[in-house]
């Protein structure tokens, strides 16, 4: 028997689900946790300790719902990147397998399908390559209240610290003066890859919706404040085309030195909106925050058959 739940307790019993009683009365084989907060897109940062909790010494196996839709104006269908990073954050919590859902969107499957699927089981394979970590972004497609047991409050979306259980979701309102956290789960031992020169790069993004160019903001991750020499601030404003669709406002990309790399584990990062300009009607939204990590295969190793340190190329025979 298999039962598919949300991954808050709170949320089973408010519909009258007594989860707990059913792993006690030994009913039920399988729990696979679903987060009804973000939706049903990729999301790395769901918590599974609640229903690992009550299924503790008992033969109930709990599985972490792992979902291939991206849904961003980038991506319709998650990376291998974000599949490894949700993937090795889910074992990380201790599950018990992983349930891959609505993968069947992506027929007819090509090579890239496969190769998540070779992978996912495996959590020493993935370790050391590259991953991808974003916190999950509302596409706006449900209405609020509709997934199980949550309904938003507006005062909580812009309060000094925006964080819930089952996982921070975006876009949250930044009101100026004050600041925003967020929580980011990555499974990346960085420290231990760099001991044997390994980490290529590391990068943290945070998109701003509404941003103008006289807008200031603060960013830390961890309590320590990103310097603006690792900064690369990108206008996005107004777009004539894009990938998906179109998103307007400011990238703000760092480029993490050693110093403000994540830890393994929760990392919290909070963005403070210093100043704004009053004659602007829309508050800026922060909509999307990032983590990206490149390895190389070896120590003295190329990243790609054509590195971009080794300058610009043709191929032969064209």
């Amino acid at each position: 028997m298999v039962v598919r739940v949300s991954t808050s307790v709170e949320e089973y019993y408010n519909i009258g689900l007594d989860l707990e009683k059913w792993v006690n009365d030994g009913l039920i084989d399988v729990i696979v946790g679903e987060d009804n907060h973000a939706g049903s897109v990729t999301n790395p940062n769901v918590e599974y300790n609640e229903l690992l909790s009550i299924t503790k010494n008992t033969d109930t196996r709990v599985h972490a719902s792992l979902y291939s839709h991206m849904d961003s104006d980038r991506l319709n269908e998650a990376t291998i990147e974000s599949i490894r990073g949700a993937a090795c954050n889910y074992w990380d919590q201790g599950v018990d397998g992983l349930y891959v859902a609505q993968w069947f969107s992506q027929w007819p499957y090509k090579a890239s399908f496969y190769e998540k699927l070779r992978e996912i089981p495996y959590r020493d394979i993935m370790d050391p390559k590259d991953k991808f970590y974003n916190v999950a972004t509302s596409t706006g497609k449900q209405p609020p209240g509709s997934r199980i047991g949550f309904t938003p409050n507006s005062t909580e979306r812009s309060s000094d610290l925006f964080s819930k259980k089952h996982g921070d979701s975006l876009p949250v309102v930044l009101e100026t003066g004050k600041s925003v956290k967020i929580v980011n789960r990555i499974a990346d031992d960085l420290s231990k890859w760099d001991e044997v020169d390994r980490v290529f790069d590391v990068k943290l993004r945070f998109r701003i919706t509404s941003a103008v160019e006289t807008d200031q903001y603060v960013f830390k991750i961890n309590g320590n404040t990103i310097p603006d020499t690792f900064l690369r601030k990108i206008n996005r404003t107004y777009l004539m085309g894009s990938p998906r669709h179109r998103i307007f406002g400011y990238w703000y990309v760092f480029k993490l030195p050693k110093e403000f790399w994540p830890s393994k584990g929760k990392n919290t990062l909070e963005v403070t909106n210093l100043k704004r300009d009053g004659d602007i009607v829309n508050l800026p939204e922060l909509r999307d925050v990032e983590f990206e990590i490149k390895y190389l295969m070896g120590k003295n190793y190329h990243r790609s058959f054509v590195d971009e340190d080794l300058g610009p190329y043709e191929f032969a025979n064209e």
